[in-house]
């Protein structure tokens, strides 16, 4: 029996602080070796990873191993998939042959197994809890959920349906305490309850709203339930009749939770360890942050990098962040300190409007919008002032294979009819003939939608007033509905082996060329916001907090991908090699140069050490030098529009669109419908 022991670091830093002060931490785990399981034993949090069974010093913040006898590979036989912990032990619970390994025995390593007496399916265990003198599993069957009680002295089972129940923790030493959840007309709602696993009886504790996503439950020594929900921990109440808000904890799908004590909780969320003081909200340090899909692990620099600023993160299911950063900003409401959008039509009102606070008070933010290109800086920059970052940014643009245009003896396409022509040609003339050539411009950007945002921006850049109900335009529209129309009756979606068109995500291209089309005859064609996607942080001009927003923000800059930075920064303009390709040259050159040294015996080894020496350098560089500068000859043709009309018009758009392709709108009809609409739009931005 092994019994190592192991002083192990945390994430990349050391935790300098006293006992007193070990609540409020978030700390990250190594991607490899995640933490799985948590429990709390004789005041001690103990984790289970792939390397074994930790426990945690809040003081240090370090780990040491307690065992690695119960973890690792899921192919070892001793694997645990859970820790528990009751007033004499620290156990795992192994759910594939129903077992319960003690680890500590009291203060003593102790590590041996104890097989109770029937499986429990893994595939359909939901979660399980070890009590005094039990042993818990949560099971699903069908449509209903049930407790089976497996008493670890007779090793007889018991079996309780808990109906919808989805989760549950240790009540006291001999209880278990449960959620359900139930939909009605009048939408999700939850119970608690609480089993007594001595007498079997099954009591209600309290009926709750939907109004929080409970996803895991926690309790004290003193028998106060906590329930856990995305990003806060919240308390039932005395009267056990609502959830009242408590501390806030990383964002991100909860694994599981510990008590340390009365006060304090402990949580896994995705990869890292939220712990708190229930009590111990520090608002004065906290920003709330406006992102429904939020999650810590996306800012895990900056919660590394500034340990005593909480992020919280709310949203709504239907109000959009969007929605909600208008309504703040007409009620000067402070109650959100940063928002994450995504519609570029926002950054126009927030333009026009000053509804942003300055990012440019932060040097760093500053000289990075000034090293931008200037089709992306016109989104940010509003008379003078930072009024956005982009927190992630793609531009895939439709590009075209060289190959196929080579072999065909076609001329590359320069405008949107061209295009037509071509496509309407090849299914009349070549697509029967050529089943193994996918010729498919409509699924790589070439929509009707981009046609139309590209005629916008060419409207604008002539100094043209923008007029849908246009002759040249309704003939091209006309033209693309009936080419459509022959492409859907005549495509095959099967394998083919050249492919004529593409999407290339800048600033990749790879064989592929950027397909730029004018809808104007005889217009230089550029790059729109058609085929741009973004989230992009605002800060709250009546913030209380903007100065730990500006940190955000910057930490949210460091943190941009090296391929992000030659997508924005002018000065980025070098090939970004593979993150490890030095290494693992490095490593396979080392290992050759041992078998050159060896009697000539492993030809085989050297062989396949070779040809993975050459795929590596086949594939060093994520973005080569010459894609760098394919992209920078591109930057010129970006014109991206934040008063986007289309954007403007919104659902209307979608509707004139259904009618269209249904035939009920001629292409002339749909394009006076879009205008008049369009217009009436651009009346009531003005009256603004």
């Amino acid at each position: 029996m092994k019994k190592s022991f192991l002083t192990l670091l945390l994430f990349v830093f050391v935790l300098g602080i006293t006992c007193a002060d070990a609540a409020n931490q978030t700390i990250f785990f190594d991607e490899e070796d995640p933490v799985l399981s948590i429990a709390a034993y004789d005041g001690h949090l103990y984790l289970l990873t792939y390397s074994g069974v930790l426990t945690y010093d809040a003081g240090s913040g370090t780990t040491s191993l307690v065992t690695d006898e119960v973890s690792g590979d899921y192919a070892d036989a001793h694997v645990v998939d859970r820790l528990c912990a009751t007033n004499n032990g620290l156990y795992g619970i192994r759910y594939d042959d129903c077992t319960v390994w003690r680890i500590l025995n009291g203060d003593t390593l102790d590590v041996s197994c104890e097989q109770l007496s029937e499986e429990i399916d893994d595939a359909f265990t939901l979660e399980s809890v070890l009590t005094t003198d039990d042993a818990c599993f949560l099971t699903k069957e069908g449509s209903s959920t049930y407790l089976q009680i497996i008493d670890r002295a007779t090793k007889q089972r018991r079996t309780i349906n808990l109906k919808n129940a989805f989760c549950m923790a240790a009540y006291g030493q001999n209880a278990i305490v449960y959620a359900a959840q139930s939909s009605s007309a009048d939408g999700i709602s939850y119970t608690i309850g609480v089993v007594d696993l001595v007498s079997g009886n099954v009591s209600v504790t309290a009926q709750l709203s939907g109004d929080v996503n409970i996803t895991n439950l926690c309790c004290n020594a003193d028998g106060t339930i906590f329930a856990i929900a995305r990003g806060t921990v919240y308390q039932l109440d005395e009267a056990r009749a609502a959830l009242v808000e408590g501390t806030s904890i990383a964002s991100g799908d909860v694994a599981d939770s510990a008590m340390l004590g009365t006060d304090t909780i402990a949580v896994i969320v995705d990869n890292s360890l939220s712990i708190r003081e229930i009590d111990g909200e520090a608002t004065s340090h906290q920003l709330t942050i406006y992102q429904p899909t939020g999650r810590s692990d996306d800012y895990k620099a900056f919660l590394s990098e500034h340990p005593e600023i909480n992020l919280k993160f709310v949203g709504n299911a239907n109000i959009s962040a969007e929605e909600q950063f208008v309504q703040d900003m007409a009620t000067r409401s402070a109650s959100t300190d940063v928002y994450v959008l995504s519609d570029l039509s926002v950054l126009s009102t927030i333009a026009g409007k000053g509804m942003a606070a300055d990012l440019s008070a932060s040097s760093g933010i500053a000289q990075l919008v000034n090293d931008m290109y200037p089709a992306f800086q016109d989104l940010f920059l509003a008379n003078g002032r930072i009024i956005a970052i982009p927190t992630e940014i793609y531009l895939a643009v439709p590009a075209y294979n060289e190959e196929f245009f080579t072999r065909f003896g076609f001329t590359v396409p320069a405008t949107a009819m061209e295009l037509l022509d071509l496509t309407e040609t090849w299914y009349t003339d070549y697509a029967a003939e050529y089943p193994e050539v996918s010729f498919d411009p409509f699924s790589n950007g070439f929509t009707l939608t981009a046609i139309l945002k590209q005629y916008e921006i060419e409207c604008m850049m002539t100094s043209d007033s923008l007029t849908f109900d246009d002759d040249e335009l309704a003939q091209l529209v006309d033209k693309y509905w009936s080419v459509y129309t022959l492409y859907t009756t005549n495509h095959s979606s099967g394998s083919a082996e050249l492919y004529a068109f593409n999407m290339l995500d800048l600033p990749h291209s790879a064989r592929y060329a950027p397909l730029l089309l004018s809808v104007k005859a005889g217009f230089e064609p550029v790059i729109s916001n058609a085929y741009l996607e973004m989230t992009y942080m605002v800060v709250n001009p009546y913030s209380e907090h903007i100065a730990d927003a500006l940190l955000l923000a910057e930490s949210l800059c460091n943190a941009w991908e090296d391929t992000t930075r030659v997508l924005l920064l002018a000065s980025s303009n070098q090939a970004i090699e593979l993150e490890d390709y030095a290494e693992q040259k490095n490593k396979l050159l080392d290992e050759i140069a041992q078998l050159n040294e060896s009697d000539g015996s492993a030809d085989s080894k050297r062989d396949t050490l070779q040809a993975e020496l050459d795929i590596l350098e086949q594939n060093r560089w994520v973005v080569t030098e010459a894609e760098v500068q394919t992209y920078q000859s591109l930057t010129p043709r970006m014109q991206f529009l934040t008063d986007d009309s289309l954007d403007a018009v919104g659902e209307q758009y979608a509707q004139y669109y259904a009618q269209l392709s249904a035939g009920k709108l001629t292409a002339r009809e749909f394009l006076r419908a879009l205008n008049n609409r369009v217009q009436m739009v651009l009346m009531e931005q003005a009256e603004d």
